[in-house]
């Protein structure tokens, strides 16, 4: 049935890009992620984790935790 993909950057002209090709893109941060809690099946990090520092580190997984649905990955 497809998919339904939310993302998001800190970069306005990642975020327009992103717009420009079709895709729901957002002003935001993996530590403070602009979806509704428990609103995503899956989450998906691609080059970001390794550049944050060991707080942010912990405060994305929280998030991810906070916006996955139940049994999400």
């Amino acid at each position: 049935n497809g998919f339904l993909l939310t993302s998001f950057d800190l970069s306005p002209q990642a975020v327009k890009y992103s717009q420009h090709r079709g895709v729901k893109a957002k002003l935001g941060s993996t530590t403070r992620m602009p979806v509704a809690s428990n609103s995503h099946n899956v989450v998906l990090l691609m080059d970001v984790i390794g550049l944050h520092t060991e707080t942010e580190r912990k405060k994305t997984v929280q998030e991810v935790k906070r916006v996955l649905k139940k049994n999400g990955i």
